[in-house]
């Protein structure tokens, strides 16, 4: 189903426990693209009004929450993380897709409607 003409990222945790250069225990990912998603801002953060969402001063980012409706079953999960917009794509020395662009945690977990996942995301710090 085409709700948008977005495609998504979509970093989620999974496979064996690793460990990085610092010999610290790394959570490996995986990234995947998901398509027909549209992306918009987010009305209200945090219990914030539209009136009030901003700062006077404008001294903080605009874009702090925004909502995806992505096709039915896309799979993602309060535990991942969404790219959005992806700027770069590539894949690593095993022939993973490493998807690069502003990353967002994803607020709760997603709503499963009858014609589209509704994901709300915060941005991530």
């Amino acid at each position: 189903m085409r709700l948008g003409n977005r495609a998504i990222g979509v970093r989620s945790p999974g496979g064996a426990a690793e460990t990085d250069e610092y010999g610290d225990d790394a959570t490996p990912t995986t990234d995947r693209k998901v398509r027909w998603c549209q992306v918009y801002p987010s009305a209200r953060v945090s219990g914030r009004t539209p009136r009030d969402a901003e700062p006077e001063d404008r001294s903080a980012p605009a874009e702090t929450a925004m909502t995806v409706l992505a096709p039915p079953g896309a799979g993602v999960s309060e535990f991942d993380v969404v790219i959005w917009p992806i700027t770069s794509e590539t894949t690593d020395a095993g022939g993973a897709l490493v998807l690069g662009g502003r990353e967002w945690q994803v607020v709760g977990e997603p709503n499963a409607w009858e014609d589209s996942l509704e994901i709300r995301l915060v941005a991530a710090t």
